[in-house]
């Protein structure tokens, strides 16, 4: 789990990594994609290799400051 930070900033720095939201985010194969989801297996909460992106608007949450 120590490489998923360095993986995923390397990704992202080279593009691999589109910014917009919807983005299936595979750390582990170093992969992403924006047409097809894969599957999460029952190891999620303690493997952390699979990301979805979601494009939120900062104003919209100007009225809760917890949840920025």
């Amino acid at each position: 789990m120590a490489k998923i930070i360095p993986t995923f900033r390397q990704m992202f720095q080279c593009g691999k990594i589109p910014i917009r939201g919807g983005v299936w985010i595979d750390i582990y194969n170093s992969t992403a994609n924006t047409e097809i989801a894969g599957t999460i297996h029952t190891r999620i909460s303690h493997g952390n290799y699979w990301y979805v992106t979601e494009i939120k608007d900062v104003n919209e949450n100007l009225d809760n400051p917890d949840e920025r």
